[in-house]
């Protein structure tokens, strides 16, 4: 995996990769994406522009924001998405088992 999800996920910012799967996930919906998350819509915009600054990519431009969307989506089907567990440590199934 490679480009601006790689980025986002190397960046170890577990709040700030569920606010872009949210935002995205609500098709850049501010209002509806902050209800989601709770916060304030400013800080779903610093948030969103923290996120532009990590992945180096333009939120509003819709080929950038499904690029990410799609890079996020395989992370989590590749057992990446640390931002869902509870424990830190917690490895994905594929990693923790040994022969």
């Amino acid at each position: 995996m490679d480009g601006p999800a790689r980025r986002l996920i190397e960046a170890d910012d577990a709040e700030l990769v569920r606010t872009v799967e949210s935002y995205l996930g609500h098709g850049g919906r501010v209002q509806a994406c902050a209800r989601d998350l709770a916060v304030h819509r400013q800080t779903l915009y610093y948030r969103l522009e923290k996120a532009a600054r990590v992945t180096g990519i333009d939120l509003a431009a819709g080929g950038a924001r499904l690029a990410l969307h799609l890079g996020l989506k395989a992370a989590r089907l590749a057992g990446l998405a640390f931002w869902e567990r509870t424990d830190p440590w917690e490895l994905p199934e594929s990693v923790a088992t040994f022969p």
